[in-house]
């Protein structure tokens, strides 16, 4: 990669970019064997030619890109600029180009969101750089920022927390006649005073809390919500699982490492959704187990706070 500015213009001029590593040492006396190339020679036989060449550029520049193209492409940009990988504006634009030929040549009126595969060539300066690039488009082609499994682990945690809590509440424990009613703990807590506290009969005011049928109510509600939103979200994946692998089967420019990366990762996902709904049925188990009051005061509680999640 060079390190001055004139030769970094220049480098810049040159939209794909394969990273060449030495030849080994095992290879290197294969190397040395090789034909000297015939600098006359075709490379390649399959070669477009100049008619076929114009008559592709000409159906590539009636090539759409789609919102949700250039939404990521925007959400790339932003990161990458967080992390100083610099990308010219020129750049970017040949890009657009490119991901429009590669449309074209599918008979594709419209790019796909798949072929942003193609940018980790196009973006990084060297192997390290790309290979961000790839990991940031595993883990961010096909998947919904919402449907992210960060974003749920936070969510589900939040009901968790919230039954844990309502489960350990405790309130003081009054009789019909209005007085704190004694009882035995039925634990004997320890008591390190060395005297043998810890055998003592220990009294309790309190008992655990009762709730009535809305407060519980309103908590199964919320998480009939979410699970129905993990539902969606399990749906909307398998349909892009799907379109995905419609994709891979016609591609003519597919990068078979990352495309693997990429069913690996929605895979995982998939899996990730379905334990995310086992928890929010657990919590829902939970919430319907908790101690009743015998009358129902109707108070719904504040909702668990939890961020939201978009459609």
């Amino acid at each position: 990669v060079p390190d001055d500015e004139v030769a970094a213009a220049f480098f810049d001029r040159f939209l794909l970019r394969i990273p060449v590593s030495p030849v080994s040492g095992e290879g290197f006396r294969a190397l040395l064997a090789l034909p000297p190339l015939d600098s006359g020679g075709t490379i390649f036989d399959g070669a477009l030619d100049a008619a076929e060449r114009d008559a592709l550029a000409r159906c590539a520049a009636a090539v759409a890109l789609p919102a949700e193209v250039a939404e990521r492409m925007v959400e790339l940009r932003t990161w990458l600029v967080a992390r100083d990988i610099a990308v010219s504006d020129r750049r970017w634009v040949k890009v657009a180009g490119l991901l429009r030929t590669a449309a074209a040549s599918e008979a594709r009126d419209a790019i796909s969101p798949w072929d942003l595969m193609l940018l980790p060539g196009c973006l990084g300066r060297d192997e390290a750089e790309q290979q961000a690039v790839r990991d940031w488009l595993t883990t961010r082609l096909g998947v919904r920022e919402a449907c992210a499994p960060p974003r749920l682990e936070r969510v589900v945690a939040a009901f968790e927390a919230q039954l844990l809590a309502e489960r350990n509440a405790d309130d003081l424990d009054y009789d019909d006649d209005g007085r704190l009613r004694l009882g035995d703990a039925g634990i004997a807590r320890e008591v390190n005073d060395m005297k043998g506290g810890s055998q003592a009969l220990r009294m309790t005011y309190t008992r655990k809390r009762r709730y009535g049928d809305t407060h519980v109510g309103a908590r199964t509600g919320q998480l009939d919500d979410l699970l129905e939103r993990i539902a969606g979200y399990r749906e909307e994946l398998a349909t892009v699982a799907r379109e995905f692998a419609g994709y891979r089967a016609t591609s003519l420019w597919l990068d078979l490492p990352l495309a693997d990366a990429i069913d690996a990762n929605l895979a995982a996902i998939g899996t990730a959704l379905d334990t995310f709904a086992a928890r929010a049925r657990s919590c829902r188990a939970g919430f319907e187990a908790l101690p009743r009051l015998p009358d129902d005061p109707g108070i719904r509680p504040e909702p668990v706070a939890w961020e939201p999640l978009r459609q």
